[in-house]
């Protein structure tokens, strides 16, 4: 059975400081744990709020019922109401513009995915390009420097010949 308490003494909970600076008390609930503030969202009291065990998730509450703010006049009740359903109406509204937006966003994506796409195909053909530039480039100038290692070790041969023949005279040479 619920419970009705108005008795919020520093015994029966612990004290709390609201965002505008007032303070109220969490009250105990009859599992002997501080209850939990919590909002109504129903249509006869929607926005009040009221304390409540906190073992309610979890299946086990001790059915501890308590109001923290006073029953609102119907005028009140009226403009949350209206509030409420200008909001819903608000969601409604955007939700329906993103999914008229959707199909645009995903044409939109489709393209830049085959845009991207042929960017990357690009790329590739170029660095293909460039490798097989650059590899006929390396075996140029390998062939060139093996002619030209071919010239200078032809070179140092004749020179070493020379340098004998000079150095040592001919073999057939007589002498005077």
């Amino acid at each position: 059975m619920a419970s009705n308490r108005d008795d919020l003494s520093p015994s029966n909970g612990s004290t709390c400081t609201g965002g505008n600076g007032s303070s109220f008390r969490y009250p105990m609930c009859d599992c002997s744990v501080q209850a939990s503030l919590k909002t109504a969202y129903t249509e006869g009291n929607f926005g009040r709020r009221f304390f409540a065990c906190v073992n309610h998730k979890y299946g086990r509450s001790c059915n501890f019922f308590n109001w923290y703010d006073p029953p609102m006049c119907s005028y009140g009740r009226r403009v949350l109401r209206h509030l409420r359903e200008k909001h819903e109406r608000a969601n409604m509204k955007a939700t329906s513009s993103v999914a008229t937006t959707e199909p645009n966003i995903a044409s939109k994506h489709a393209s830049l995915v085959l845009e991207v796409a042929e960017i990357r195909h690009d790329m590739e053909s170029m660095k293909s390009k460039h490798q097989e530039e650059l590899r006929c480039e390396m075996e140029s100038m390998k062939s060139k420097h093996q002619q030209e290692r071919h010239y200078y070790r032809k070179a140092l041969v004749l020179s070493w010949a020379f340098f004998s023949v000079y150095y040592f005279g001919f073999p057939w040479r007589i002498s005077l």
